[in-house]
């Protein structure tokens, strides 16, 4: 049987080798054999970021000390630009991150050229984790250049735009100079690309307003709600709603108004916990019955939290969906709902008081306590 591919085989033998035989065959002075024994007897222990590095570092040993002359060297070898605006063959280019890792370790003093090569580079995979030095060192200038860039023709560039100055990339630098301040930084940029038609594009948008969100909150809803038109297309409404997802799983009132549940109603609430005190790996359960008072429909997004005991005897409260639904004039719904306290590896449980909220378009309309019992 095969072994199972991991993560860390996006830089394997072969792969290491392909890159050594395309550099030697544009670069003949290449010292192929000392660039090989530099990685490859100690891929086989290393993790992926440690791979990663090993390569990168030979580029930097073997390649010439002349940065531009290195540059160009590594510009003829890139596989062909992405023809769509989606990603093919991710994991056969996953070596050109070793190349913008590169350009972001020893192009930092040669401003103007490595913007180009970052720029060649993520049409064919992606820069967006080795712009990032350059915005620390660079941000006036850096985001000059990204704002230029967010006009431009091709999709994965202008996706690099938004990627590569989020706030807090998965495996980059965190850029907190950009969090501090998103209306001087990155939100002009952003608002280029708010109906970019690519959802490659668009996707980028809303991660990068969902990293802003999670300090910035009331302005991330205050920029939507301007860029929120009266004919919203349904792209639009996808962008708009995955850029909310964390104020909205938090309840925050303004984010959910955008999306239609506003704090604007009449309603009976009951809700009833069917215990009090639930054993250790047994069941929380509840029901709940809300009735509209009014005479006409409203749309409600009904969630419920959990306030946990933690170890320290702090409660952290935790948001869960329960329903969306649209409820007739003065009508009423009822549901019933359980929580398992079975362990699971992603939350540890603690016996004592706990917290229970009901709560419609983020505001709490109902709670109660109960007791997780010791096993």
């Amino acid at each position: 049987m095969s072994e199972p591919f991991l993560i860390r085989d996006v830089y394997s033998k072969q792969i290491v080798e392909k890159i050594a035989s395309t550099i030697k065959s544009v670069y003949t002075s290449f010292n192929q054999k000392g660039f090989l024994d530099a990685i490859i007897p100690h891929l086989q222990e290393q993790t992926y970021s440690e791979r990663k590095s090993s390569i990168t570092k030979a580029l930097i040993n073997y390649l010439p000390a002349d940065y531009e002359e290195s540059v160009d060297i590594l510009l003829k070898v890139l596989p062909p630009p992405y023809i769509e605006d989606t990603i093919q063959g991710t994991v056969d280019r996953f070596y050109v991150s070793t190349f913008t890792a590169y350009i972001g370790i020893k192009g930092l003093d040669h401003f103007e050229c490595s913007m180009q090569a970052l720029y060649e580079m993520t049409k064919c995979f992606t820069a967006e984790w080795d712009i990032r030095p350059f915005l620390l060192r660079y941000p006036t200038q850096t985001l000059a250049q990204l704002k230029k860039w967010a006009k431009d023709k091709n999709p994965h560039v202008r996706r690099f735009v938004s990627e590569g100055s989020r706030p807090n990339l998965p495996w980059g630098k965190k850029l907190k100079f950009i969090d501090a301040n998103p209306a001087e930084t990155t939100l002009p940029i952003l608002k280029i690309l708010q109906d970019d038609t690519s959802e490659y594009v668009r996707r980028s948008v809303a991660n990068h307003l969902n990293d802003l969100s999670k300090n910035n909150p009331d302005l991330v809803v205050n920029v939507l709600g301007r860029w929120k038109t009266k004919n919203l297309s349904t792209d639009k409404k996808r962008m708009i709603h995955h850029a909310l997802r964390t104020l909205i799983k938090q309840g925050h009132q303004g984010a959910l108004a955008i999306i239609g549940y506003d704090d604007d109603f009449e309603l009976d609430i009951s809700c009833l916990t069917f215990k009090d005190k639930v054993k250790w790996k047994d069941n929380f359960s509840f029901e709940y019955t809300v009735k509209n008072k009014r005479a006409t429909s409203k749309k409600l997004l009904i969630d419920y939290g959990i306030g946990f005991q933690k170890k320290d005897g702090r409660i952290a409260t935790k948001i869960f969906k329960l329903k969306k639904i649209e409820i007739g004039p003065h009508a009423s719904i009822s549901r019933s709902k359980s929580f398992s306290f079975k362990p699971i590896t992603t939350r540890t449980y603690y016996p004592g008081e706990h917290h229970f909220q009901l709560q419609i378009n983020g505001k709490i309309v109902a709670t109660n306590t109960f007791e997780l019992l010791k096993t």
